[in-house]
């Protein structure tokens, strides 16, 4: 047997490289959540008339076929370029949040760009609010970019 072993579990691990960022320090109290729900936030602020764009064109969707994912919405309400598709999501939070949709299940995207992801199930929880939450929010006319 050797005395001088070079087994890799025997040598000092490197130290970081010098171009490798710090690692930010988050409070403890700091969530996935919360930062999905800040970017969220970031993206409805910016592009508010594509969020009720998309919020509308969902439940249209939904007052005509029981569930819908994104791939549905997707399907109907073509992103312009430039809009990130983040941006969707911050559509099915504010009609989450608004009680007017909830999630059934979930399936594998049908859409080539999303390599095979999964999409959450949506179902209208309120018909009536629906209809009343597109009457109170109009298509915008205002261009957006």
């Amino acid at each position: 047997m050797h005395s001088d072993c070079s087994h890799p579990a025997s040598k000092p691990p490197s130290p970081p490289s010098q171009n490798t960022p710090p690692i930010p320090v988050l409070p403890p109290t700091y969530t996935g959540e919360q930062r999905r729900d800040e970017g969220v936030a970031r993206i409805a602020a910016a592009r508010k008339a594509h969020v009720i764009r998309l919020c509308r064109t969902m439940l249209l969707i939904l007052l005509r076929q029981q569930e819908a994912t994104a791939d549905d919405l997707r399907a109907e309400y073509v992103l312009p370029a430039g809009v990130h598709p983040n941006i969707v999501g911050a559509a099915f939070q504010k009609l989450k949040r608004a009680g007017l949709i909830r999630m059934t299940g979930m399936e594998i995207s049908q859409r080539a760009a999303r390599h095979a992801g999964i999409n959450r199930v949506w179902t209208l929880t309120d018909r009536i609010g629906a209809e009343h939450w597109l009457a109170q929010n109009p298509e915008p006319t205002e261009p957006e970019v």
